[in-house]
């Protein structure tokens, strides 16, 4: 992979992946746009643009200015997830505050368990070569049951993140082929994203997606690829330097 330039203000680097790879080609770092703490407290501006993100990743997930809806990337497409129900490509000139992407590279693939989303994420931690490092994951497979959320775009002056969620649309969902996409994140870096597992759901058919809340699992296949580190890239609005993002 060529090297690239970016537009960073952190980066945090690891040396270790998992040992079993499947594939001798480098893995990816995560890269991140802004932080789960800035969202927790209201900074819901876009960022960076869909166009420029995905020059650092093919594969990830976040959300859209002003809060507006879920951010699902796969394939090197990105697509919302609306709270009126509705699935569509994002633009590439669409901004996001808040999105983590990697070029997603499966170092291994092995089935997954059927049975509820508490037997799969639990089945994921085992997984895991080290729970001290990001780890991107993808599961495809056939879900009897899905329980999936988006929220309504916000207006200025921004509410904080855990206003907005007591207003999220839950979509229960049943029958459904589709992808989980995300990423673990270890849990001493939890002021940075959501810490363990953060998944969001898209269709085959890319007819219905969303935030992941709960599942059960018929059949499928997880794919699994642990990230050499993280490229942290930072607001730089005024807004975002102003903001006290203590606990």
């Amino acid at each position: 992979m060529p090297h690239r330039a970016y537009p960073l203000t952190l980066v945090l680097l690891a040396s270790t992946w998992l040992s079993s790879c499947a594939t001798s080609a480098p893995p990816a770092p995560l890269y991140q746009t802004s932080t789960l703490r800035a969202l927790q407290h209201g900074v819901f501006d876009g960022l960076r643009s869909l166009g420029m993100i995905l020059q650092h990743g093919d594969f990830g997930l976040g959300t859209l200015n002003g809060l507006d809806g879920e951010l699902v990337v796969l394939a090197g497409q990105a697509y919302r997830a609306g709270a009126d129900g509705t699935v569509t490509v994002v633009p590439p000139e669409a901004l996001s505050p808040f999105a983590a992407v990697t070029f997603f590279v499966p170092q291994r693939t092995v089935p997954a368990p059927a049975g509820s989303c508490a037997d799969l994420l639990a089945f994921l931690e085992t997984e895991l070569g080290s729970p001290n490092v990001f780890v991107a994951v993808q599961v495809d497979g056939v879900f009897p049951t899905l329980t999936v959320r988006s929220v309504p775009k916000q207006a200025p002056p921004y509410p904080p993140l855990e206003q907005v969620l007591a207003g999220q649309v839950v979509f229960p969902l049943r029958h459904q082929v589709g992808s989980l996409i995300g990423f673990w994140t270890p849990p001493y870096l939890g002021a940075v994203s959501s810490p363990g597992w953060h998944l969001h759901f898209l269709a085959r058919d890319r007819q219905t997606a969303g935030h992941l809340l709960d599942c059960s699992l018929a059949e499928g296949v997880v794919k699994l690829a642990e990230l050499p580190g993280l490229v942290l890239d930072l607001p730089e609005t005024e807004t975002y330097r102003t903001a006290t993002l203590s606990p």
